[in-house]
């Protein structure tokens, strides 16, 4: 209903009053729709509904279990590493390790990508170096998100299980603690969140600290998409300034 009411005053004013009037009517018009749109959508991301979950085929013999390992900056901890070395001894196991690069918009525009991945690839050689087992552990980085990166790996390695590892809160140069729960919700396949800090054993998120990942994922979605769109309207107030400007009536 407001997307059909919208451009009434805009018409209006530009057959009733001078082309200024139009303009600031119209530049009113937009406003009000994208606080609208920015309200709808904050709505949305702070309550997402749950996607279909998704199966992936069983690969490999019937013995065969396939473990998915995502992790980036707890790849040093030796806790981790012991845990890898643990599955990778169970007969009839493979294990990936998955380092997502975690490339910031900011980085790809300034051509910073590269140094995040070097750093990924230097990670994952160090973990390989003191648990690689040919065919048994294999690695791979990616330049993706961290949810596309295991979206292509449930793809190829089609993995019977995935262990997210994360610090407790949230680190610039590593993974987001709520990933693990973005994975339990795409995924019909065990997935586990060890939570690993330097010095001590893996750790298991209770349910009420999973529920304020959850909650902090929302807000944090809902703010990135704020900003966007308030630079959007500050660009067309920007380009409405210009225009009254240069108009005979500015």
């Amino acid at each position: 209903m407001l997307l059909i009411r919208a451009p009434i005053p805009v018409v209006l004013a530009a057959a009733l009053g001078p082309a200024w009037l139009a303009v600031i009517a119209l530049v009113v018009v937009l406003g009000a729709l994208a606080i609208r749109m920015t309200q709808l959508r904050m709505r949305k991301l702070r309550n997402p509904e749950l996607p279909l979950k998704m199966a992936p085929p069983h690969l490999g013999s019937a013995a065969e279990r396939r473990v998915l390992i995502v992790a980036n900056d707890t790849l040093s901890e030796e806790a981790l590493l012991s845990e890898v070395d643990r599955l990778a001894s169970v007969r009839g196991t493979r294990v990936l390790l998955l380092v997502p690069a975690l490339i910031s918009p900011v980085a790809r525009l300034t051509h910073a990508a590269d140094r995040h991945l070097e750093q990924a690839r230097v990670r994952l050689k160090t973990a390989l170096d003191r648990v690689g087992r040919d065919r048994v552990v294999a690695g791979q980085i990616s330049g993706a998100d961290p949810l596309e990166a295991i979206e292509d790996a449930f793809a190829t390695f089609a993995p019977d299980e995935v262990i997210v590892s994360t610090r407790w809160e949230r680190d610039a140069s590593g993974l987001e603690p709520w990933l693990a729960g973005l994975v339990r919700e795409r995924f019909a396949v065990p997935v586990h969140h060890l939570v690993f800090e330097p010095g001590s054993a893996a750790q298991e998120p209770d349910k009420d600290t999973e529920a304020r990942y959850r909650d902090e994922f929302g807000y944090s979605a809902a703010r990135r998409f704020g900003l966007r769109v308030l630079t959007g309207v500050g660009i067309l107030v920007a380009v409405a300034a210009v225009l009254l400007f240069l108009s005979p009536y500015g």
